[in-house]
């Protein structure tokens, strides 16, 4: 800055982190929504592939165990994806990003409804998913039922009833939030 008697008045590690800082706060796609997305399709790929049989790399066996894992990353990728959700709708509301085109986009397809809608598409999916599993146990006269196989229609079931609880409350939330003011 061209001073010359005077030693500069930044603080290197406090300053820089405060940039920082702004830069991530005012980029909800860049704190939240790639690194959720990108969470949940890998996520998604893996439990799909290990849903539906062991998945063997290299010598390493990937199995149920690790399918528990990969979904509850998945389920966290989901909700980051819905942190952004609300760090952009709020944004947005109190002007401090303007309604681009994500938004716009986002904003004319969803509403409460369709947010109860795919809401109970997933809770209807959970309870097929649990509903199987109680049809297996009934057939085997409520005995022992196969741990992996059972195991993974439990987590399959488990995993979609909270992706419906959490699209349910985010669907109330963000309605509220888009509530016209006066």
């Amino acid at each position: 800055d061209g001073r010359k008697t005077h030693p500069s008045h930044l603080k290197t590690f406090r300053d820089g982190w405060r940039t920082i800082r702004l830069f991530l706060l005012m980029s909800p796609s860049w704190l939240y929504f790639f690194p959720g997305f990108f969470l949940f399709a890998v996520s998604l790929v893996f439990s799909v592939l290990i849903y539906m049989r062991p998945l063997t790399i290299n010598s390493v066996r990937l199995d149920v165990n690790t399918l528990l894992f990969i979904s509850f990353f998945g389920l966290a990728g989901y909700q980051i994806i819905l942190f952004g959700l609300y760090a952009r709708v709020f944004s947005v509301i109190e002007g401090l990003l303007p309604k681009d085109r994500l938004f716009r986009a986002y904003h004319s397809v969803f509403s409460l409804e369709n947010g109860l809608l795919l809401s109970s598409i997933f809770f209807l999916i959970g309870i097929a998913f649990g509903l199987h599993i109680f049809l297996a146990w009934s057939n085997v006269h409520y005995g022992d039922l196969s741990y992996a196989a059972s195991l993974r229609q439990t987590i399959a079931s488990a995993s979609f009833l909270f992706l419906s609880l959490e699209t349910f409350f985010t669907s109330f939330l963000i309605s509220s939030l888009t509530l016209s003011r006066r």
